[in-house]
């Protein structure tokens, strides 16, 4: 085969998975959500950043911002080195606390107990009546 085939069936190739890959993107709704509340003991703000497609979550990413109070911010990092080690979430620094962040298939996800399969509308009342904020 001559290089030139070899060029153009490379780029025809490229082209479909970009075309699929736009394809598969269409009709995906985001859902952000968030609430005040509570976590480990600790005053904090979770966002759920959610991808619905059909009747399908797709992608859910959860972020907790936890606020530490103040006689346990000496512990941080010690706090930080313990969740990252425990693998269950990924903890990161901020100003004034941690920030927690795991994906669908977490324990976090199995505790807010949703399943997988709820349409956009569902899942936003859902959320809702549980007190979060979306949009």
């Amino acid at each position: 085969m001559k290089k030139r085939h070899i060029v153009m069936v490379t780029v025809l190739v490229l082209f479909a998975l970009i075309m699929f890959g736009i394809k598969d993107s269409k009709n995906v709704k985001n859902l952000t959500c968030t609430v005040n509340g509570e976590f480990l003991n600790m005053e904090s703000l979770t966002t759920l950043k959610i991808k619905v497609k059909g009747n399908k979550i797709k992608d859910m990413d959860i972020i907790i911002d936890a606020i530490l109070p103040k006689e346990s911010l000496d512990q941080k990092q010690d706090l930080i080195n313990s969740f990252n080690a425990s693998g269950k979430m990924k903890a990161t620094s901020t100003k004034e606390g941690i920030r927690f962040q795991t994906g669908m298939y977490s324990n976090y996800f199995k505790a807010l107990k949703m399943n997988t399969k709820s349409s956009y509308s569902d899942l936003k009342s859902t959320l809702e009546l549980e007190g979060f904020s979306c949009k």
